[in-house]
């Protein structure tokens, strides 16, 4: 980040809700970019914007005073001294009801540089209160002005801080405020400008900004062949400013047609008649509805509307950002040809962007644009107006020749000629809209133009619509999928129907949620709702199941809705809570991993409570009209293995050791596999588009470069699917894919292939990579998503090698990377000095210097600008085409290495050099070639006090934290891990001796993959305590949740085994699959104890209470596992590239897994970690739960329970 970002980025953090304030530092900033980026060593070192931009000081106080009716208000006063560098702070006193300290500082940080260029030594500063005068007597008035300077007296003085008028303060208010001042102060100074004649004040002194403005605004136009006479003009405000500039306007000959105060405007076609202005406003001090008393013919409008009129020029001289985007689209489509401001900071941003992209200057925006080689061949540089003396046109001092750089631009498509475009959206618009927007107007152009054809290589749009359709079509079949599962359960359509009434219920209600707390609904929350659809039914299915199984033993259907929602009311609110609380520590974490998640988690918790809701409420409800008819049970899928399992758990009761041991052996053996094959932050992901790198061997000429790219494009067309090519020479950047060659010689060309959906770029980046191996260049071909992930978590292995001083910070570089590519695993190491270029050193002596008058920054800016050949003046239309305006130096004026040390160094030129990119007396010497003698002036050559080296130097130095560095980079071989191959880096690095103030920062992939583990993991543990505090509420025990919490190792070993059985590494992806199954899986422990506990409550003994609860349990806990595993298979199933974006994007199909396990589509290879993570979990604790859990409860849970009697809970009255 440039150091002008880094500060604006730092005011904005620094000074929040301040929206004005940002503007105008951003507005200033970007406007001194090119000269602080000359400079921005020096100037970072010093701190030098950090300084300009924080005030020196900043005053805010309470001003209370009484009005006519002797009530006592209170207003808040604010004096901002915001620079005294050159000077006493000076700046106006602004009295409106907007005013507040974001406002004022803007104020002040502009004033700063107003100040400084009127010659005289006078620093910034601004102030003023949200007091409004308007409507308020003179006594009213008078008694504010005199509180508010009895406190604003202690921080001004003539020396010290001269303050003025402004919007609000006129006349009267600085009277009132001079008079308090002098009363306190016993001084008759000049402390306040703006102050009557008759009392020191200045004449012409409310005349001289607006009288400016129009001198300002004319001599611009003369410059470009205009005359300010016969110009109709719109001007806005109605205080001093706009009063005198519309007064010298018409004394210039123009008209101008407007004017406005904060209620309104008026226009007047015959012209502003500013004796009767001046009366409404200086004498009268009313509203601007009494002009049309004055003059009959003119028209007063209410609110804004000022630049909507048809003008020629546009006077905005009232407020800051009172003239918008649709103002300035308004004046240009009215034909306007000169914008020039008057008030600080009229022009919004947007305004002021879209005005210069239409050709109108900002500031002072001049007429006609120059259209053809003639008319700037004509352009007069000056004329000074002597008899016999022709103007001085361009055309006599240089020669103007039309270029352009097609012969070094190489861009082809499918093997023609063509040209790349990319586009990026505005921050405001949604990607698709644009997308369509695009692509309607390609479609337009194609008709519009024989032979015109657009091909999207790549379109984001198209990836989000996939998404959607995919992310909904996982919703509608995982319904399905969880009604199915629950018929062959049930075998009745009834429950089964009010099961699945549950999820568009629960689905509405969340979006419902999402609406009231700002969730938009984009990738991320449809995947929450996705990832949810499968454990929607859950809490359904649990009181459903019990209602039934109730109904089938005789109850009535009263009795078996009511006991039956009641009997699992806090298992089901405890598991919800479980589910949803795992991800309640996501506030905690930060990152990558939080911008994730964020919006998924929220989803998945809305729609978990409504579900628990609706099963609560909507189901019994239901249920006991459905149910109400008699009816016989049909035997169910599990009838014939309740037998079988009530015989499996009375064995393990009977055999507990074995069955912990066996449980305890299988995680550790499981987690050490697992974890030793190492990390990664996602799988890769293979998709239908490919991007290509041909790299050119060192001193290949551009032809050479040309015919070889050529040649691969012509292959790469050849493989089988391939359906577009695209290649680029040069930089550039194609959504999000930066397509750029070095500037040391070598011609690298980027390419980027497309194929029908359903295939995969792998496949043809091999074939490619094969076909291209004899050529005399390097093909690397990689997945378009591989390296959006590079761009997200990085790649590979990369050092920061920070050091001050340049020389030691190579000699680092160059050592840590014969090191690093010494490491097994690594290939294409980079040690970041393959860029670096021979370089001449000017090395002047600062005391030969001072004795000269000059400082080593200056003789800095005098060789710069000397060296600087060629300047882009302006964007110019000739000839209808645009292009950019150039000026070059003539080939013989031209600064040689032999000709530097003789350069002529000016004391007095160094600021005017820089400041107009020319190094004055001393450039026009070395454009002449001339020799200068020494004036008086004290002129010097540069050898005189420097000396000029030969040495290396990178073509770019990086800064990161305000200190130099270089990046030292290497790739992984394939089948290598990265955090194992890094881990191998950093031991082998350790022992290597740096030289002095060299130090060394991993901050690669590994770096980025062990932050998000570490993130996950602090989410992880926080969920673990959640869940268990949760347990413990419902279980009103510390032991029963103890118990329960055994299911998460159960669930732990089953995602290990999974991961280690099919040779996947643990991944970000997976881990968010254990954080997952935390949730989850808790749910069939916490059904099975409380009802092993509601059992012996009912005085059932412990051993037959854990038996007949576990086959009483075994239905619903098969249910809920089977409906959140299929809840999403559809999303599995899906062939195209959706599924695969919405795993890389939002972790979409957390719970689309069967299938992904044998799938070979794009969304497979992506969730594959995932989905065997979840698969692994819910089939292995499910199963072990079974047994585990009555294992546990059995050996720890052996004291007899007692239920209390609700006699026993009643209060006592002693």
């Amino acid at each position: 980040m440039s150091y002008v970002d880094e500060v604006i980025e730092l005011v904005v953090k620094k000074n929040p809700d301040e929206p004005e304030f940002h503007q105008a530092v951003k507005e200033v900033l970007e406007s001194l970019r090119a000269v602080v980026e000359a400079h921005e060593e020096e100037y970072r070192r010093d701190a030098l914007l950090e300084r300009l931009v924080e005030p020196e000081r900043q005053i805010k106080f309470r001003v209370p005073w009484v009005d006519d009716k002797g009530q006592v208000q209170v207003n808040t006063g604010y004096r901002v001294q915001f620079n005294s560098a050159i000077g006493p702070y000076k700046g106006g006193l602004r009295l409106h009801p907007s005013v507040n300290i974001g406002i004022i500082k803007f104020l002040g940080f502009e004033q700063i540089f107003k100040n400084s260029l009127i010659g005289l030594p006078i620093g910034g500063g601004k102030g003023g209160s949200d007091f409004d005068p308007k409507g308020k007597s003179d006594r009213e008035v008078m008694a504010f002005c005199q509180s508010f300077m009895t406190e604003l007296c202690k921080y001004i003085g003539a020396d010290t801080d001269v303050p003025a008028g402004d919007i609000g303060t006129g006349a009267r208010e600085i009277g009132y405020m001079y008079g308090q001042y002098k009363r306190i102060r016993g001084l008759s100074e000049g402390v306040l400008t703006g102050k009557g004649l008759s009392y020191g004040g200045s004449l012409a002194r409310t005349e001289a900004t607006g009288y400016g403005l129009l001198y300002f605004t004319r001599e611009m136009l003369k410059l470009a062949g205009k005359d300010i006479a016969g110009k109709t003009v719109a001007v806005s405000g109605a205080g001093n400013v706009a009063i005198y500039a519309i007064e010298k306007a018409q004394q210039l000959g123009a008209k101008v047609v407007t004017c406005s105060d904060s209620t309104g405007w008026v226009y007047d076609p015959e012209g502003i008649d500013v004796a009767a202005l001046k009366e409404i406003k200086e004498v009268k001090r009313a509203r601007l509805t009494e002009y049309k008393n004055y003059r009959p013919n003119s028209e007063y409008h209410e609110g804004r509307g000022v630049w909507s009129v048809k003008v020629d020029i546009a006077l905005p001289c009232a407020t800051q950002n009172e003239l918008h985007l649709e103002d300035a689209k308004q004046l240009v489509a009215n034909g306007c040809i000169a914008v020039a401001e008057g008030a600080n900071m009229p022009t919004t941003l947007e305004a002021t962007q879209y005005l210069q992209e239409n050709g109108v200057n900002y500031m002072v925006s001049v007429g006609d644009s120059i259209s053809s080689r003639q008319e700037l061949s004509d352009m007069v540089l000056f004329d000074l107006g002597l008899e016999g003396v022709e103007p001085v046109k361009l055309s006599d001092v240089a020669e103007i020749v039309v270029t352009d750089n097609s012969d070094e631009i190489y861009a082809k498509l499918n093997g023609d000629n063509g040209i790349l475009l990319s586009f990026t959206k505005q921050s405001n618009y949604a990607t698709a809209e644009v997308s369509n927007n695009i692509a309607d107007r390609f479609e337009t152009l194609e008709a519009q133009y024989d032979g015109l054809k657009f091909v999207a290589l790549m379109d984001q749009g198209d990836y989000i619509y996939l998404i959607v359709e995919t992310i909904l079509s996982s919703l509608l079949w995982g319904a399905v999928f969880s009604v199915v599962v629950l018929f062959l359960f049930l075998r009745d359509w009834r429950p089964t129907l009010i099961t699945l009434i549950s999820i568009p219920v629960s689905v509405i209600f969340a979006v419902v949620l999402m609406y009231f707390t700002g969730v938009t609904i984009n990738m991320i929350s449809l995947s929450g709702l996705a990832v949810s659809v499968g454990m929607l039914v859950d809490n359904s299915v649990v009181v459903i199941e019990n209602i039934y199984r109730l109904r089938a033993k005789g109850a009535t259907i009263i009795q078996a809705a009511v006991s039956g929602a009641g009997q699992v009311l806090g298992a089901v609110t405890a598991s919800t809570l479980t589910t949803v609380c795992v991800f309640a520590p996501i506030v905690f974490v930060e990152g990558l991993t939080k911008q994730l998640f964020t919006d998924l988690a929220l989803t998945i918790t809305y729609s978990l409570l409504a579900s628990l809701l609706v099963a609560l409420t909507l189901v019994p409800a239901m249920a006991s009209g459905m149910l109400r008819r008699d009816f016989t049970p049909k035997a169910g899928l599990l009838d014939k293995l309740y037998p079988a399992y009530r015989k499996a758990i009375s064995w393990s009761l009977d055999h507990k050791a074995f069955v912990l041991l066996l449980s305890l052996v299988l995680l550790v053996t499981s987690a050490w596999g697992a974890l030793s094959r190492g990390f990664t932050f996602m799988p890769e992901i293979d998709m239908n588009n490919l991007s290509l790198e041909i790299t050119m061997p060192e001193g290949t000429t551009r032809e050479e470069a040309v015919e070889a790219a050529d040649q691969v494009m012509e292959r790469a067309m050849s493989v089988e699917n391939v359906e577009a090519v695209g290649f680029m020479m040069g930089s550039g950047n194609m959504g999000g894919l930066s397509m750029t060659s070095s500037d040391n010689g070598h011609y690298d060309v980027t390419g980027y292939l497309t194929m029908p959906e359903g295939t995969f770029g792998s496949d043809a980046g091999r074939e490619i990579e094969a076909l291209c191996a004899d050529l005399p260049c390097t093909v690397k071909a990689s997945g378009v998503m591989s390296g959006m992930m590079s761009y997200m978590t990085g790649s590979g292995i990369s050092l920061q090698v920070y050091g001050d001083d340049m020389e030691g910070l190579q000699t680092a570089a160059r050592a840590l990377g014969q090191r690093i590519g010494q490491v097994e695993g690594v290939k294409d190491v980079s040690d970041g000095l393959e860029d670096a270029a021979p370089a001449l050193q000017v090395v002047v002596d600062r005391n030969a210097a001072m004795t000269r008058g000059v400082t080593v920054a200056q003789i800095y800016m005098q060789v710069a600008a000397a060296l600087q050949d060629t300047t882009t003046v302006a964007d110019v239309t000739l000839d209808g085409e645009s292009m950019e305006l150039m000026v070059d130096a003539a080939a013989d004026s031209k600064l040689t290495r032999e000709k530097l040390l003789d350069l002529t160094i000016t004391p007095d030129s160094s600021m005017s050099a820089a400041m107009s990119g020319s190094s004055d007396t001393s450039g026009l010497s070395q454009l002449t070639g001339e020799e200068t003698e020494e004036d008086d002036d004290g002129s010097f050559k540069l050898g005189e006090v420097a000396e000029v080296r030969e040495t290396v130097s990178l073509n770019s130095i990086q800064r990161d934290q305000q200190r130099r560095c270089i990046t030292v980079t290497a790739t992984l071989a394939d089948g290598y891990n990265v955090t194992k191959v890094t881990s191998a880096v950093q031991q082998a690095v350790a022992p290597l001796a740096l030289p002095e103030g060299v130090t060394v920062e991993f901050n690669g992939e590994n770096e980025q993959i062990m932050d998000a583990m570490s993130q996950l993991m602090l989410m992880l543990l926080l969920g673990v305590v959640l869940v268990y505090l949760i347990m413990v509420a419902q279980f009103q025990s510390l032991k029963s949740p103890f118990i329960v919490m055994f299911t998460i190792p159960l669930a732990f070993t089953g995602g290990f085994l999974a991961l280690l059985v099919s040779g996947i590494e643990v991944s970000v992806v997976s881990l968010i699959g254990f954080v997952m199954l935390v949730g989850v899986i808790v749910n069939n422990g916490i059904v099975l104890v409380d009802y092993i506990n509601q059992q012996r409550q009912d005085g059932m003994a412990r051993r037959e209470a854990i038996i007949d609860a576990g086959v009483t349990r075994l239905r619903p806990i098969l249910m809920t596992s089977l409906t959140t595993i299929l809840g999403l298979v559809v999303t599995a199933l899906a062939k195209n590239a959706g599924t695969a974006l919405i795993q890389m994007t939002t972790l979409t199909t957390v719970l689309a897994m069967v299938t992904m396990l044998f799938g070979t589509d794009m969304a497979s290879e992506m969730s594959t970690g995932m989905a065997i993570v979840i698969i692994g979990g819910l089939s292995y604790a499910t199963l072990m739960t079974l047994f585990v859990v009555p294992c546990m409860y059995d050996m720890m849970n052996k004291k007899e329970l007692r239920k209390v009697d609700d006699s026993e809970l009643e209060l006592l009255d002693i």
